[in-house]
């Protein structure tokens, strides 16, 4: 059975009863260290972002690949910025 016949449902139900109707959040408020410990301890690789205040709206969301490239694109900066001054421009800009 290919994808397409699968329903989010389905995908939801394999995750067990006690987390098939979960939903993990964080606000705009934590940190982003604060986000993806929760991520860690879940076992989720994404948390929906709730804007903070009395009126939890979603204001987006968080995943594991983003804080990776944020992550990747901070240490290019730092090393390409004269942090490691034997790094060369060639070596950062062939990431």
């Amino acid at each position: 059975m290919g994808l397409e016949n699968i329903t989010v449902s389905e995908i939801l139900k394999a995750k067990g009863d006690a987390e098939a109707g979960a939903v993990y959040w964080c606000s705009t408020s934590h940190l982003v260290r604060e986000a993806v410990k929760h991520m860690t301890v879940h076992n989720v690789g994404a948390l929906v972002v709730l804007k903070s205040g009395d009126v939890k709206q979603p204001a987006g969301i968080v995943t594991e690949r983003g804080q990776a490239n944020y992550s990747v694109q901070q240490y290019q900066y730092s090393t390409c910025n004269g942090a490691n001054d034997r790094q060369s421009y060639s070596t950062c800009s062939g990431f």
